[in-house]
């Protein structure tokens, strides 16, 4: 895989672009923790993209991995009160899809 600071940026800039309506104001937060859940995985991320690229293992399946290690995205709970419960867990599943893709992309 190429240069992983091309993942994040790539991912920073998908995950900015969740950030819409009452999550505009915690852009950068999520940016920072979608970066830092991805520099947590670098290593199973880098795997499954290659695996996807090689044929091996298919995007579907390689996201469902990347969605068991959504629980590892830290998300500042004090800094995002008022936005629900469901939606902070649609935003980890939306920023370890990002992660994935970003990566998948670059190979």
């Amino acid at each position: 895989m190429g240069d992983f600071t091309q993942v994040l940026a790539q991912v920073a800039t998908d995950v900015a672009g969740l950030a819409t309506g009452k999550l505009a104001r915690f852009k950068d937060q999520l940016v920072a923790d979608a970066e830092a859940f991805a520099k947590a995985k670098q290593a199973d991320i880098e795997r499954w993209a290659g695996l996807v690229a090689q044929g091996q293992l298919s995007l579907d399946d390689a996201e469902l991995l990347a969605l068991g290690a959504k629980n590892l995205v830290q998300m500042r709970a004090q800094t995002y009160a008022g936005i629900a419960k469901i939606r902070l867990d649609e935003l980890k599943g939306q920023i370890t899809s990002i992660v994935l893709k970003a990566a998948i992309g670059l190979l």
